[in-house]
């Protein structure tokens, strides 16, 4: 279209205007730079024109669009695509704060920071649909992550906290459904790698399960309590009902062909190729990919990433365990200081360094504790010493002198190798962060429907 736009417009009026000859010349194709060259004479307005023929434009690459609609004088192809999204996304703009969080405006800024983003990575769709849908998937996850973890303020009500957490009012009390949610699922099952599958009820209408369990609560007890894994799988799958349409989700569920179940890893589940029907015709689709990034400037509104502690966390904390060996997490937004994310137990959207920081200070509590012991082994005496010697070796087990110095070893649940670091303490600069401390990869887990 970059090329064919400018050279129609150096036709003759009665050459160009002639659509039975475009038709028979070139196709629809050539119609519509045809029609595009004709608004640019009557000069109408870019946006009026986007307006008139979105539906002539659904089947259309969305790059061919915005080169269309750029010579119609949008400022660029990525503000033509944002308009596009934007338009299409209407009814989801315009549906009630009540009903879906942040506010019309908020959610439009929101899909033109997604857009802005995808553009600039250079994505490649067929046609509108895919483009638009894998859009609203992803600005819909980041939606309900902000929504699920709005404010920590006591007697706030929310769908969400950690099971068996002091700080979060839940001590004692085993990871579970909400309160609202009780009948849809079935019982708490698989020990510490929980599960909860649907209950017959719950099969019948599992849109209304899922979103039972982000009924808000005051008590903290009464709301779904479980891990910052499990959330994101809840909210992948709610994303991606709501993309797909409720009743398209539900049908497939009572069809046996989706089945949502409440695990650490349901997001694994939308990574495989899932076949669905509308009634008459069978679709192979997949929801999530999971992809592997050469930089971090690559990410995007709405992709599901992990931080990570270094491997030595597990045998550091194994006589003391602890929370952070990693985080998972959603970009959600953007700022001036760049990408924003947001995992089960941040009130508010983070840049990166939050997250590393948070990692390192956990790590580094555990170093200065075992350091305290050590120095207390030392200076002790005696029977002293010998009983601070059994309080160190309790607690850090895996810390251990090896030659004059100490260091922290042990298998490491996240690579499933053995780990070793000095004692020392960790900074952002040496922690693993978006990579993998395996193999140093960066993967994001995103809708991808190119």
């Amino acid at each position: 279209m970059d090329s064919l736009l400018p050279e129609l417009a150096a036709l003759e009026a009665e050459v160009r205007g002639d659509e039975a000859i475009g038709m028979a010349v070139g196709g629809t194709r050539l119609v519509m730079a045809m029609q595009t060259v004709k608004a640019k004479t009557a000069k109408t307005a870019w946006r009026t024109f986007l307006d008139a023929k979105k539906a002539d434009f659904s089947t259309w690459p969305p790059d061919q669009i915005g080169s269309i609609l750029r010579f119609l004088g949008a400022a660029s192809e990525s503000a033509a695509m944002q308009e596009l999204a934007v338009s299409e996304l209407s009814e989801l703009i315009a549906t009630p704060p009540e009903e879906l969080p942040l506010t019309s405006e908020g959610r439009t800024d929101l899909i033109r920071k997604t857009v802005g983003q995808m553009a600039a990575k250079e994505m490649g769709y067929g046609s509108t649909r895919p483009f638009v849908d894998d859009v609203k998937q992803r600005v819909l996850v980041s939606i309900y992550m902000q929504y699920t973890q709005a404010g920590t303020e006591k007697g706030l009500a929310k769908g969400f906290s950690y099971p068996n957490r002091k700080g979060d009012g839940t001590e004692g009390v085993a990871a579970k459904v909400n309160n609202a949610a009780e009948g849809l699922w079935g019982p708490n099952k698989g020990g510490d790698a929980y599960y909860f599958e649907l209950s017959d009820r719950g099969k019948r209408n599992a849109y209304q399960a899922i979103t039972a369990l982000f009924t808000p609560q005051t008590d903290p007890k009464a709301r779904t309590l479980i891990h910052c894994d499990y959330l994101i799988s809840v909210i992948e799958f709610r994303a991606w009902a709501e993309t797909i349409g409720v009743e398209m989700f539900n049908s497939n569920v009572r069809m046996g062909n989706i089945v949502p179940v409440l695990k650490y890893d349901g997001f694994a589940d939308l990574a495989k190729s899932t076949s669905i029907s509308d009634g008459k015709n069978v679709v192979t689709t997949q929801p999530l990919s999971k992809v592997t990034l050469a930089s971090e400037s690559e990410l995007v509104i709405g992709d599901h990433v992990v931080f990570y502690n270094d491997p030595t966390y597990d045998p550091l904390t194994k006589g003391d365990p602890d929370v952070w060996k990693l985080e998972n997490a959603v970009v959600v937004s953007s700022g001036k200081s760049g990408l924003l994310f947001q995992g089960h137990g941040y009130p508010t959207p983070l840049p990166k360094s939050a997250f590393m920081n948070a990692l390192c200070a956990k790590y580094n509590l555990h170093v200065a504790r075992a350091r305290k012991l050590i120095a207390e082994e030392k200076q002790a005496k005696g029977t002293a010493k010998a009983a601070a010697r059994t309080k160190r070796e309790t607690l850090y087990p895996r810390v251990l002198n090896v030659g004059g110095t100490w260091v922290v070893s042990g298998e490491s649940t996240v690579t499933g190798t053995i780990a070793r670091r000095p004692l020392g303490e960790l900074t952002p600069a040496t922690a693993p962060g978006l990579r993998h401390p395996r193999d140093n990869a960066l993967i994001a887990r995103r809708p991808v429907r190119e």
